[in-house]
């Protein structure tokens, strides 16, 4: 089974890959993370969830990251195919090792996630040496420690697709430990989707990093110098792996560091990593300010970035927000929620995702305080007294002072709304908190 996250109606849903499409998975299945912690009866709910639904259309530029959130870093491996540990000889500036005779572990932090279409970040000022690395990734499905190496297998969920971009400076730079040069956020693309373990034999695992449309590595998981039953065992030794735990396996030969000259990426550049096995995901590097201060960003209750010192508002251009990540905010009118995605508390102007559950509606006749826009993601909407109806697609515009309402949600309904103000001139009746009224 394929398991991918689905960028939906302006939602992150579960979906499972079939033949002529993709099956959305109802949302009390939950996210990915989720299925994982519930185990057998994890993958036994999604089973079951998929009968008899019909596939919407599969577009691979709608995947997302599959995994919502991890719980800890990310367990990494070097040095995991030979033909990559022998075209590093001479090139490791002055951090020489003879082959290893166990895996070499390491970690790298969570903010590196991104998903299987998304940009790379890239900053030329950070570094002046970033790399490719292929890989496959592996996703742990029961927790375990002292994991003996032959069952070590029966204690993964699935298998991916995961891009190791490094940069070779930092990772040299700071006392053979390699963590700063593998942890720089918003620089490993994972996907497109996770297949489960069932339907994988991770000997044979046939991967490839294409750039630029030149292929730079192709191999096979068979070359391994330590097997993935291998790597369990030992990183389990006297620790315990958790469910959701993400593993990285290790990068064949061909990296950047390693060519004659060396080969190093920059802005622009495309990389797409395929697999017959595991699928492919396409990345772009995008310049992307990432040395400047950045002294706080808090997208807590709100989902919005907290507000910059002066100084630092040059260097702060962009805010993406996964809407699949923030929960739906239950307002004071029974029925009525939302994601609130950005406001101005100096003017009241906001953006929001808006929900209203089948039956729900505005009960009274009303005007706003400032224009209000609204884009219909799904459901169906309608303004009683003339008729007006929102289905997706729609753009509805209600100027500033213009009466209407009451309204009524014919199906639970999803929008975008704008309001380039304040909402309301004074507090109405349907919301007992002033808040709702903002």
């Amino acid at each position: 089974m394929k398991l991918a996250a689905y960028s939906h109606a302006g939602e992150r849903r579960l979906g499972v890959l079939v033949e002529g499409g993709i099956v959305l998975l109802p949302p009390e299945i939950g996210q990915l993370s989720e299925v994982i912690a519930r185990g057998a009866a994890g993958l036994a709910a999604v089973h079951a969830a998929i009968v008899g639904r019909e596939p919407v259309a599969f577009d691979p530029g709608r995947l997302l990251a599959p995994l919502d959130r991890l719980r800890r870093d990310i367990l990494c491996t070097g040095w995991n195919y030979w033909d990559h540990f022998e075209e590093g000889r001479g090139r490791r500036e002055g951090q020489e090792v003879e082959r290893p005779a166990h895996p070499t572990f390491f970690t790298k932090g969570p903010d590196v996630l991104i998903g299987p279409n998304d940009a790379i970040a890239y900053d030329g000022e950070l570094s002046a040496k970033w790399d490719y690395e292929v890989e496959v990734a592996l996703i742990i499905g029961r927790d375990g420690r002292n994991i003996p190496e032959e069952q070590a297998l029966d204690h993964v969920f699935g298998y991916c697709l995961a891009n190791d971009v490094s940069q070779r400076d930092l990772q040299r730079a700071h006392g053979g430990q390699w963590l700063k040069g593998k942890s720089i956020d918003g620089t490993m693309p994972l996907g497109p989707w996770i297949t489960t373990a069932d339907e994988v034999d991770p000997t044979n695992i046939d991967i490839a990093c294409v750039l630029n449309g030149e292929t730079m590595q192709a191999a096979n998981t068979s070359m391994m110098a330590f097997p993935i039953s291998r790597l369990i065992a030992e990183m389990s030794a006297g620790m315990t792996l958790r469910a959701g735990d993400l593993i990285l396996t290790g990068t064949p030969a061909g990296v950047g560091n390693a060519r004659t000259p060396p080969l190093f990426l920059k802005a622009g550049d495309e990389m797409l990593l395929r697999s017959s096995v595991l699928g492919e995901m396409r990345n772009r590097l995008v310049e992307t300010d990432l040395h400047s201060p950045v002294l706080a960003i808090d997208a807590a209750a709100a989902g919005q970035a907290a507000t910059m010192p002066r100084n630092l508002a040059d260097a702060f251009r962009e805010v993406l927000i996964q809407t699949g990540d923030l929960d739906w905010a239950e307002k004071s009118l029974a029925g009525l929620s939302q994601k609130m995605l950005w406001r101005d508390d100096k003017t009241g102007a906001s953006i929001a995702l808006i929900k209203f559950e089948k039956g729900v509606g505005v009960p009274n006749a009303h005007a706003h305080a400032s224009n209000q826009f609204m884009y219909c993601l799904s459901g169906r909407y309608r303004y009683i007294p003339t008729g007006t109806t929102l289905v997706p697609g729609s753009f509805y515009w209600n100027p500033v002072g213009s009466v209407h309402g009451p309204t009524v949600a014919d199906e639970t309904t999803i929008f975008l709304e704008i309001y380039d103000g304040p909402h309301y001139p004074v507090q109405p009746p349907w919301y007992t908190d002033p808040e709702d009224a903002r």
